[in-house]
């Protein structure tokens, strides 16, 4: 296994990085989401993740549990664990994973878990959903390397294996899942992208990065549309688009999310930036962002008519991350939109929040907040945006270090 950064060696370096700008987010986790979400956010029975907490932070109980969930919040545990962001919370994560082998397996493929179920671990909904393969993919790649859990290694292989087996399809990428249903989606593929980069940077395997490969394939053949720089979102079973009302949906924070990936897979693959990472960056700035908010829309369409001005926070937290990993990569204006998106973020849905540490997850057409209970699943996004950010400052940092002490050894 790879060896991580301990968390001692990360939180000393990151607490010298208190009063950088664009650091504000991870603070805010740190000192407030974390441990609230940590006190509040588990069923101290079971161990499952609760869905939402409500505006109190209360988790509502009677709402029924994703099983995606269950495996995002494994991720965040694992993935704050690593950075030094959290106290030992490994038995947390056990016991988390424990609900899932046990109360909330799959009743057919024991291997996953179900789709939905209740507090009580009754059934909800059965299906095997790939994109819920994805993020337990994800969990498997964070559980080994911030635990060095092997036996979530194994159960990756036994997933990868199943998606082969039961669920590749002959004209590339997966089905949706068992029962097959249709649209097509890109985003099933573009979250197994995540999941296998993260199980080839925690063993060095050749083969997740392999499969990692063969979906940018995937992404190059059929979802980037060369002529528009931008990403489409549903297909039919030859991966030719399918339009949803007679639309073609563009979701602004996918294009952002793609932006990412892009630029995590050329650090992998040692590998120069795909050329589509900065058409879909100025795409997304272009079509996808409310000049009044700086929020990105939900929706739009390749000709730039909006099909839902609503605005949820993940797509918020995708705009700060890809914007940094194209600062990284040289765009003159990129840093400045990550603070400035980062700025929106807490204007709109951390501010208002009555309790510190919960979010908003909507705002309306209108850019009015929408205050309701606070989804779990955001969290996540939250963690993903925050480590870019550190990451980003880490790397500048080192790098400005090692040209200065290049400089002063210079005769």
């Amino acid at each position: 296994m790879k060896a991580l950064e301990t968390s001692e060696k990360s939180a000393q370096k990151c607490n010298r990085l208190q009063s950088v700008p664009v650091l504000q987010l991870r603070n805010w986790l740190i000192e407030k989401a974390l441990p609230l979400w940590l006190q509040a956010g588990f069923n101290n029975e079971t161990g499952m993740a609760w869905e939402y907490l409500d505006p109190l932070g209360k988790p509502l109980r009677d709402v029924a549990s994703r099983g995606r969930v269950q495996t995002r919040q494994c991720f965040v545990l694992c993935q704050a664990l690593a950075r030094g962001w959290v106290p030992d919370v490994a038995s947390q994560v056990r016991r988390l994973q424990h609900f899932l082998d046990t109360t909330a397996r799959h009743p057919e493929w024991a291997f996953a878990h179900m789709h939905a179920f209740t507090s009580h671990g009754e059934l909800r909904d059965d299906r095997l959903d790939t994109y819920d393969l994805a993020f337990l993919l994800l969990a498997c790649a964070w559980q080994y390397r911030a635990l060095a859990n092997s036996a979530s290694l194994q159960q990756a292989e036994v997933i990868t294996d199943f998606l082969d087996t039961k669920l590749a399809d002959p004209h590339g990428g997966w089905l949706e899942g068992l029962p097959p249903v249709s649209p097509r989606r890109q985003n099933p593929h573009m979250h197994l992208l995540e999941a296998f980069l993260a199980l080839y940077e925690g063993t060095g395997d050749a083969r997740y990065l392999r499969r990692a490969s063969n979906i940018v394939d995937l992404f190059e053949r059929y979802f980037y549309r060369h002529d528009q720089g931008v990403l489409l979102e549903f297909y039919h079973s030859d991966w030719a688009p399918q339009p949803i009302d007679g639309r073609y949906p563009v979701e602004p924070g996918h294009l952002m999310e793609w932006v990412c990936l892009l630029s995590q897979y050329a650090t992998a693959s040692q590998q120069a930036l795909h050329p589509a990472a900065c058409k879909l960056y100025e795409s997304a700035l272009a079509l996808g962002v409310d000049t009044q908010s700086n929020l990105l829309f939900n929706s739009i369409d390749p000709h730039e008519e909006i099909l839902d001005a609503s605005k949820r926070l993940w797509p918020q937290t995708e705009a700060i991350r890809a914007s940094l990993c194209m600062a990284r990569a040289g765009h003159r204006t990129a840093l400045d939109h990550a603070t400035a998106f980062q700025t929106a973020l807490f204007h709109y849905y951390l501010n208002p929040s009555a309790l510190p540490g919960l979010y908003l997850d909507r705002v309306d057409g209108n850019n009015r907040c929408v205050v309701e209970a606070s989804p779990a699943s955001s969290l996540y996004h939250l963690v993903q945006a925050a480590v870019t950010a550190e990451d980003f400052v880490l790397r500048t940092t080192s790098s400005a270090s090692t040209h200065h002490s290049q400089h002063l050894e210079t005769p």
